[in-house]
């Protein structure tokens, strides 16, 4: 929510295993709402399953990620990482 208030020239994707978060990014100016039914374990698994999904919208180039550990309390962001696709 905060990048979005940004109006950043970059999409941004939302993914979220819940319901009622990806209602309201829908709502959030140049945000991609995706909702993720896999079992996410560990933020290896948020990285992975970020690349699989940016790749629908981009072929080649960086993304960044920020997440939450799905360990740690539920709102936080924990890490941010660049990626290449």
């Amino acid at each position: 929510m905060r990048v979005s208030r940004l109006r950043p020239k970059q999409i941004i994707i939302g993914i979220t295993p819940n319901k009622e978060v990806y209602r309201k990014l829908y709502l959030l100016y140049g945000v991609y709402p995706q909702l993720e039914r896999a079992e996410i374990k560990d933020i290896l698994d948020i990285i992975n399953n970020s690349k699989i999904i940016a790749k629908k919208y981009i072929n080649n180039g960086y993304i960044l990620i920020l997440g939450g550990d799905p360990k740690s309390k539920i709102g936080r962001t924990d890490f941010i990482k660049i990626e290449k696709i």
